[in-house]
Order: C-alpha cells, then sequence, then structure tokens
C-alpha cells in the first residue's frame, strides 16, 4: 500500500509529473481491491509469494514443466531458467539420499537446473506450489520453494513521496534554544 500511495503522489502532485503516453496524459489511481480472507493472510504471513523457484531434475525441462502446469500455466506471467548453485546440487543430493532411507518409495532424482516462475497471483503460487510437491516418479520436481524479494527498499519509497513542509530543512540553531519555527514544527508532529 505504501508504494501505491507514493506513486500516486509523485504522478497527480502536478500536472507538469503526470506520465504521458502518445500524447495524453494518465492520472495515477489505484482500484480497491477486497480485502483478502485469514487463510491469504496466513500463508502469505508463513512465506507464500506470487514467484517460485523449481528445482528440476536433469530429465524435466522448462518446457516440460510448463506443459505439467496445465490451465494454471495461463496465470504464468514470467519465466526463466536458472542454474543451480554448487550449494543446491550438494543440497539436493542430501536430500535424495536421506529420502530413500527414510521411504520406500523412489526419490526425485537430484536438482541439475531451476526455473523460477512468476505468476499473476499469489493464489495462483500456492495453487501450483501444491501440485508440484504432489507430483511423484518420473515427473517429480526436486524441490519448490517461494520467492521472496524486496520491491523497493523504504528509502526508495521515502524518495517518492512528495515533501511535507515539516520535512523542509530548517536553519541549523544552537542547542539549548528553541525557535517559533521548531516549536510549531513540533507541534504539527
Amino acid at each position: 500500500m505504501a508504494i501505491a500511495r507514493a506513486l500516486q503522489a509523485k504522478y497527480t502532485a502536478s500536472s507538469e509529473v503526470a506520465l504521458e503516453v502518445e500524447g495524453k496524459r494518465l492520472t495515477v489511481n489505484f482500484a480497491r481491491a477486497r480485502a483478502c480472507t485469514e487463510d491469504q493472510l496466513k500463508r502469505v504471513a508463513e512465506g507464500a509469494r506470487r514467484k517460485l523457484r523449481v528445482r528440476l531434475p536433469e530429465s524435466i525441462s522448462a518446457e516440460q514443466l510448463i506443459q505439467m502446469l496445465g490451465h494454471k500455466a495461463e496465470q504464468l506471467v514470467d519465466s526463466s531458467s536458472l542454474p543451480l548453485t554448487e550449494a543446491e546440487m550438494s543440497q539436493s543430493l542430501s536430500e535424495a539420499e536421506g529420502k530413500e532411507a527414510a521411504d520406500s518409495s523412489s526419490p526425485p532424482p537430484p536438482a541439475t537446473h531451476a526455473l523460477r516462475l512468476d505468476f499473476s497471483s499469489v493464489s495462483a503460487a500456492i495453487a501450483v506450489k501444491g501440485s508440484l510437491e504432489a507430483l511423484t516418479g518420473a515427473s517429480a520436481v526436486s524441490g519448490v520453494e517461494f520467492v521472496v524479494e524486496p520491491v523497493m527498499s523504504p528509502e526508495e519509497i521515502q524518495a517518492m513521496l512528495p515533501a511535507t513542509p515539516a520535512a523542509v530543512a530548517e536553519p541549523e540553531e544552537a542547542e539549548g534554544e528553541e525557535t517559533t519555527g521548531s516549536l510549531q514544527a513540533e507541534a504539527l508532529e
């Protein structure tokens, strides 16, 4: 919500900074969406995001994985192939060995590459994560995790907000002295 407010403040503060596309000035306005359910809020608090990192064995290509998504592939905004780090490859091997010892079902083969999937919504990513984790046998993936990335830092958001009167720099004052301006600024806070 802070990003939406910052964008709205920046692009609607004056007509000089309004975005222009094909000679028309755009107005930034955000529609109100219905509130999230308790279950959705709980899942997001537990780490659910709209982006997934899927570790794949050599036998599953990116195209095959996208085909495995079925109708959920329509909600896929972007996908990109990623190499595994050495730590992920060794983790994948140890996980496969641990599952083999603990479970009589065949564990998925170790991961050799990864795919990043960006969905249009958190609920689509949650559904896909659940269905990929349920796969077994030759179509099983080696691992699925939510990708957590900051969109903007607090400093970047603050830089987008218009300056407020209290934020305007005041002349430096000697220690212990208070001027009318500083008393007025304190009263506003």
